[in-house]
């Protein structure tokens, strides 16, 4: 069974839940703030940004996805196990929809065996919290979640995973 759960809460509020809480060891932090992001995994984060103005927090059993408001902070949850954050239930919104998986390659392509991708079109460099460094020119695959209609319009959807793949010699 899924849960989906929402609410706004302030923003002190929200840095206590995300800060006060143990994340699982796979979990992944991407987070946006006015002056750049970050994309690491959770155990490697020493300050949480506090300056964020959206981001998540996702691993295989779920996804915890906030955005900055003008009175707090909307916070929603989606996952396999019900979270204590305080938030509403909403998981009724998921009857009749059918879970399915996607994935979506991400940009760069790995350089030498090192812990960075280099996107060649717009050159950017990327650093994917990925374990292990299984191919000098590997990609990097974003699962997702998605719950779909009987029209297999997605209505909900959470990211689960990131999984390095063979990339082009």
């Amino acid at each position: 069974m899924a849960f989906l759960l929402c609410g706004d809460l302030a923003q002190d509020g929200f840095l206590a839940c995300v800060k006060g809480r143990q994340w699982p060891e796979s979990a992944v932090l991407m987070a946006f703030q006015p002056d750049g992001f970050e994309l690491k995994p959770m155990k490697e984060v020493e300050i949480f940004p506090e300056t964020t103005r959206q981001g998540r927090i996702f691993w295989p059993d779920g996804e915890l996805q906030w955005r900055c408001l003008e009175e707090g902070t909307r916070m929603v949850y989606l996952g396999n196990t019900p979270d204590p954050y305080g938030l509403d239930d909403y998981s009724t919104e998921l009857d009749g929809l059918e879970r399915n998986t996607a994935e979506f390659m991400l940009w760069g392509i790995r350089t030498d065996m090192e812990d960075e991708w280099i996107e060649q079109q717009v050159p950017q460099r990327f650093v994917y919290p990925v374990g292990g460094r299984s191919f000098s020119r590997g990609r990097v695959m974003l699962k997702v979640e998605r719950w779909v209609d009987n029209a297999g319009v997605p209505r909900f959807s959470r990211y689960h995973s990131l999984k390095e793949i063979k990339g082009g010699e």
